[in-house]
């Protein structure tokens, strides 16, 4: 944004990065969004998040489901909304750039570790988790 005259925002005309939104449509937005994953998950876990996946029921006009994200990040995580906005972010880059991942929901839950831990560690840990949540779907889906 620029700022001209009386401090009105004008919209930047700077390209952006290509992929680097997070569109509506990748979002869990509704409070039954979020039931039906806590209802009917598969997990995966480590230290600093606990990742729930659900796998999206298809839409008639939709040919290919999306892969969306619901974020928890409560008080007993960071007392200082600060910290729990860094481990939101730090998730969502995450989920942006995953091109494996399923046509699921995700519900990443974060835990108090995750305050005391770097932006590297952050990202280790879900790049990590990503993965395992990958293979379980698949191993779910294709029982042998």
């Amino acid at each position: 944004m620029i700022l001209t005259g009386k401090n009105k925002p004008q919209p930047s005309h700077e390209p952006t990065p290509e992929g680097a939104v997070f569109p509506k449509t990748a979002r869990l937005l509704e409070k039954k969004q979020f039931d039906q994953v806590f209802s009917q998950a598969l997990k995966v876990s480590d230290r600093h998040f606990l990742i729930l996946m659900h796998r999206q029921a298809k839409a008639f006009s939709e040919k290919k489901t999306v892969p969306r994200l619901g974020l928890i990040v409560s008080k007993k995580v960071d007392k200082r909304a600060v910290g729990r906005n860094r481990i939101k972010r730090q998730v969502r880059e995450s989920f942006r750039q995953q091109q494996q991942l399923p046509g699921c929901d995700f519900v990443v839950i974060g835990r108090p570790a995750a305050c005391r831990a770097s932006n590297a560690e952050l990202r280790q840990s879900l790049d990590s988790l990503w993965h395992q949540a990958s293979l379980k779907f698949n191993q779910r889906r294709n029982p042998s």
